[in-house]
């Protein structure tokens, strides 16, 4: 099946580095990044209201949007779709606003505004949905009802993509784009980072700092010491615990590992793509 996002050779401002990616039905997309870094004009240009640098861009079916809402009279009960029928109840149910249904805007929560922006395009039956920080400022009641509806629209074939500052959201999510001044820093499969899983921690409990130290430093990107031992970060973390406890023996009392989760290799490579540029 070809993609229904296709971005080929897409350079968002003069100098920025290409974007190649595809997105299937079905599959939902999450672009990240530091303030600036390019997040919000992707969508613009996926939404068609901004013109990327390069590039093409090749979108099919039906695409809505998140926006902001212009009047402050406006009640959840009215921004939701009339022609959306039982969708248009389940949508204000999961987002927190059943009860403030025929309450103003101007009357509502940030988070509530925020959910009221979600309205329109989680109800509708959209081939593609844009989310443009939205999520960023939901409570976490609202935040769980809308990423339940996101799977649910997913699920029936809709492509969601979704700018967001929030790297912890990234397990809900299928592809991660990370953006930096305009230039792609990552892009995959969030499944495939964490089967990879990155770098890895070792706490490792010994009385023999020095000599642990010393044997671990060669293969270890940061040693510090900590209560009771040191505390390392490897890339062949499993490899490195086994030579510390064949060569340690006896020193070493116990390692445990913890493996980068999705978020932080991402925060990992915007902060190298960092500080390459300074």
């Amino acid at each position: 099946m070809r993609a229904a996002i296709e971005l080929s050779g897409l350079v968002l401002v003069n100098g920025a580095g290409p974007i190649n990616l595809g997105v299937s039905p079905g599959e939902s997309l999450a672009v990240v990044g530091p303030g600036r870094g390019g997040k919000s004009l992707l969508i613009s240009v996926l939404a068609g209201s901004a013109k990327p640098a390069q590039g093409r861009v090749r979108m099919t079916g039906v695409c809505e949007a998140t926006g902001p809402i212009r009047s402050r009279r406006s009640t959840p009960m009215s921004l939701a779709p009339k022609d959306a029928g039982a969708r248009a109840g389940e949508t204000l149910v999961a987002l927190g606003l059943w009860n403030v249904r025929k309450t103003a805007l101007s009357s509502l929560s940030p988070s509530q505004v925020a959910a009221c922006e979600l309205l329109g395009p989680l109800a509708e039956r959209a081939d593609v949905l844009l989310v443009d920080g939205t999520f960023d400022r939901l409570d976490p009641v609202s935040l769980a009802g809308a990423l339940g509806l996101l799977r649910k629209r997913t699920g029936h074939g809709t492509i969601a993509v979704v700018a967001t500052h929030r790297l912890d959201l990234l397990p809900h999510f299928d592809l991660v784009l990370a953006l930096q001044n305009g230039s792609p820093v990552l892009c995959g499969r969030v499944d495939e980072l964490v089967a990879s899983g990155g770098e890895a921690e070792l706490a490792i409990e010994t009385d023999r700092h020095a000599a642990v130290r010393a044997l671990a430093e060669p293969f270890a990107i940061e040693v510090r010491a900590s209560n009771g031992g040191i505390v390392l970060r490897a890339g062949d973390a499993q490899g490195t615990a086994a030579r510390l406890l064949s060569a340690c023996y006896g020193d070493v009392r116990a390692i445990v590992m913890r493996r980068s989760n999705p978020g932080e290799q991402v925060l990992a490579a915007l902060q190298a793509e960092g500080r390459k540029v300074k």
